[in-house]
């Protein structure tokens, strides 16, 4: 399975969101997913919220 798919809606994006990184960018491949450190902080989900903003 890749990291990305097409579906009837758009594209899913399968994501590993590391929070409370130095700088958010795009990482490389984890584990078959695309990671992405957050600088957000972790609780609340605050990095979720940093994502997709």
């Amino acid at each position: 399975m890749s990291w990305y798919s097409r579906t009837a809606q758009g594209w899913r994006i399968a994501v590993h969101v590391q929070p409370g990184a130095k700088k958010s960018e795009v990482a490389g491949l984890h584990g078959g997913r695309l990671k992405i450190p957050a600088a957000a902080p972790p609780p609340g989900g605050g990095a979720n919220e940093a994502l997709i903003a």
